[in-house]
């Protein structure tokens, strides 16, 4: 999930929200503390929007399953989403391969970050 912000100067400074692990970070992968996170209808509207989207396509390698045109991402079954092997990060945005579930976080995942 993603949100473009404005410095003091006007330049634009888009930060990202990662629904899995509850983190705001910047663009160069800076964690930001003091910012609001989504509600949980955005979070939700998201995944309406994600489960929607087509499945990607995959190639296997052994055991493994990597998105077709970016190697780099492959699906983790045990945490059903796609992880970046160079960054060892999710990626949120992405609907599973077909035939395999997609982590969707609850409503009471939500409501507890709020809460912290």
């Amino acid at each position: 999930m993603r949100a473009v912000l404005h410095d003091h100067e006007q330049r634009t400074c888009p930060i990202y929200y990662n629904p899995r692990s509850r983190v705001v970070s910047t663009q160069d992968g800076r964690t930001l503390r003091n910012v609001t996170i989504p509600s949980k209808e955005d979070i939700e509207a998201f995944y309406t929007i994600v489960k929607g989207s087509k499945h990607p396509p995959v190639i296997m390698e052994g055991s493994v399953i990597r998105h077709k045109m970016y190697p780099n991402l492959y699906y983790n079954t045990r945490l059903k989403g796609w992880i970046n092997e160079e960054t060892q990060s999710s990626v949120p945005g992405l609907n599973s391969p077909l035939g395999h579930p997609l982590y969707i976080p609850t409503i009471e995942d939500s409501t507890q970050n709020q809460s912290n």
